[in-house]
């Protein structure tokens, strides 16, 4: 998905996302967990990997909203693999327009829309449409 980049206001708020990345993982499942079971080049250990430890994480929500605002490309964030995150990215876009978001144009109001659908429960309703 493409927010306008070029928007202060994107940018502004994907930098205090960056610097919460500090603050909410201190409290992860994976915190002592090395990094590579997360990285895995194969999909289906990340899957085994985000079972076992992202489904019960505390702040699983945070990590998968982090994911879509920086657009991670790799790893397990917030229990769901690159491939399950570019599907959802390109069902939201649908789902978001639906509900009458201009996806590229990025406010208060749509960052608010994004982050309650980011969370778990919603991500995954989103991925069965």
């Amino acid at each position: 998905m493409k927010f306008k980049t070029n928007s202060e206001e994107f940018e502004k708020h994907r930098e205090s996302i960056t610097l919460n990345v500090s603050r909410w993982s201190e409290r992860a499942a994976c915190k002592s967990v090395g990094l590579d079971a997360f990285y895995d080049t194969e999909d289906s250990n990340l899957k085994r990997t985000a079972a076992r430890y992202c489904r019960q994480c505390p702040v699983q929500n945070q990590c998968m909203y982090t994911a879509v605002i920086l657009k991670e490309d790799h790893g397990v964030w917030g229990g769901f693999t690159p491939r399950q995150r570019r599907s959802f990215m390109k069902k939201f876009r649908s789902f978001a327009m639906k509900q009458g978001y201009d996806i590229t144009d990025w406010n208060d109001k749509f960052a608010s829309f994004l982050y309650r659908n980011t969370q778990i429960q919603k991500v995954e309703k989103i991925l069965e449409t």
